[in-house]
């Protein structure tokens, strides 16, 4: 056994050392290092709302703020149209080209287009919310419902702004805007306004003042960092062009964001709100594991478009495996600590949420089958596969979908764990049979 146990640490040391010798690598470790810091924080402000809002209001409450939350969600990406991800693309080819005043043009480009569409969606939900929360039976979901709709345009802005903000290089603003970090402002506004509101919707208050002040520091970011590179050069933007590389990412990132949130709506629809709000607090224990999977692929992505559009194959298939490491390493510890000690995590958020001990080790698995083939997705999307990663999405998302219809009436929050996983599962490996298909590698620590 301790024999057993110097070979795997050596190997393990070994490895860590082979990484971190490389240069690609460690300038990804650079600057990572400063958006896993965010995300760390941005992880500790969500865990410590959620607990707040856990103990101040219950489950419940936990559960309609979820509800919530996940329309607003899927709004953001139905009204981005896949430009996000699109803008790190074309800003990225722009700034190689040495032409960042075209960066600047397509970025206001794409704004324009995207508020449109998101204020079109705004008024519309607004006016139809009375509708959703009938057809989640709880009348208290009307002024939560209402909130989000109005939150829409400026949490849109902000978003957009953000990944443009990655294209042209400043991660460490991007990090800024990460979700998990409004929660931070958030806990905050509850704590200053529990002796001035007495209801049950300062969750859903204090979210509308964290994302007002995230939209009012990237307007200060727009003006400090992306207006500088306008100038009175006429650059063409075709909008067809764009379309045509942003619809698939579009279909990528609404089956990705219905496969992190379907969950969610149908438990919402088929169990009490109180399940809800235990099964998304397990949920959100379990991605624990992946905390370093966001940082590593906001790096990651910048660095495969990069290599993609120099044709650096080689590089690319260095830097995958180097990734698939890396993510592995990290959650590797932390899955064997929370799937072995389920309760201890679970119970800082009370007693009552002790129910969702097997739903935590279950999406344990899942998010650490994430860390293994999380980016192989990311790699696909940026060197001119998002088709591919369209139709894995598409067909994991069907299954998810089946899933959770057959399974959550039968076996409530459990049944949408078990969902999680299988359609991770799917994607996983599709998207390693499709790295190693058009780049000849498989993307695992192996």
């Amino acid at each position: 056994m301790i024999a057993a146990f110097i070979h795997v640490k050596n190997f393990i040391t070994k490895k860590i050392t082979g990484l971190l010798s490389d240069a690609n690598l460690r300038e990804m470790a650079v600057g990572s290092s400063y958006v896993l810091k965010i995300q760390l924080l941005g992880v500790v402000s969500t865990y410590l709302f959620f607990l707040i809002v856990s103990r101040k209001f219950g489950p419940e409450a936990v559960g309609i703020f979820n509800i919530a939350y996940t329309l607003l969600f899927v709004l953001v990406m139905l009204a981005k149209l896949g430009m996000d991800n699109a803008l790190v693309v074309f800003i990225t080819a722009a700034i190689k080209d040495a032409l960042p005043a075209k960066g600047a043009s397509i970025y206001y480009a794409c704004m324009r287009l995207v508020i449109a569409v998101g204020l079109a969606l705004a008024v519309l939900t607004y006016l139809v919310a009375p509708l959703l929360a009938e057809l989640f039976k709880n009348d208290q979901l009307l002024v939560p419902l209402r909130i989000m709709a109005c939150l829409l345009v400026p949490f849109l802005f902000s978003n957009l702004t953000a990944h443009a903000l990655r294209g042209f290089g400043y991660i460490r603003d991007f990090a800024l805007f990460q979700n998990s970090n409004y929660f931070l402002v958030a806990i905050i506004l509850i704590l200053a306004g529990q002796s001035y509101i007495h209801n049950n919707y300062l969750p859903e208050y204090a979210w509308a003042g964290a994302v007002c002040l995230g939209f009012f520091i990237s307007l200060y970011l727009v003006a400090r960092r992306i207006k500088g590179y306008r100038s009175r050069a006429f650059f063409h933007i075709s909008y067809r062009k764009m379309l045509t590389v942003s619809m698939p990412m579009l279909l990528t990132s609404s089956m990705f964001t219905m496969l992190s949130w379907t969950d969610t709506l149908f438990l919402g629809y088929y169990c009490p709100e109180s399940d809800v709000g235990i099964y998304n607090v397990v949920k959100k224990i379990s991605l624990l594991i992946t905390i370093s999977l966001f940082a590593v692929n906001a790096i990651a992505e910048k660095q495969f478009a990069r290599f993609y559009v120099q044709h650096d194959t080689e590089a690319l298939k260095r830097l995958g495996l180097q990734i698939a490491w890396v993510n592995t390493l990290c959650a590797a510890p932390i899955f064997l600590a929370i799937a072995l000690f389920p309760l201890f995590f679970i119970n800082f958020f009370g007693p009552d949420f002790s129910a969702g001990k097997l739903s935590l080790i279950i999406l344990c698995v899942t998010q650490l089958c994430s860390a293994i083939c999380g980016s192989v997705l990311n790699l696909l999307n940026m060197a001119g596969h998002e088709r591919v990663v369209s139709r894995i999405l598409t067909g994991a998302t069907l299954a998810n979908l089946g899933l959770n219809i057959w399974l959550i009436p039968l076996l409530g929050m459990h049944g949408a764990a078990i969902s999680s996983l299988v359609s991770t599962l799917g994607w996983g490996l599709a998207g390693l049979y499709y790295v190693r298909k058009h780049f000849k590698f498989w993307m695992l620590p192996c």
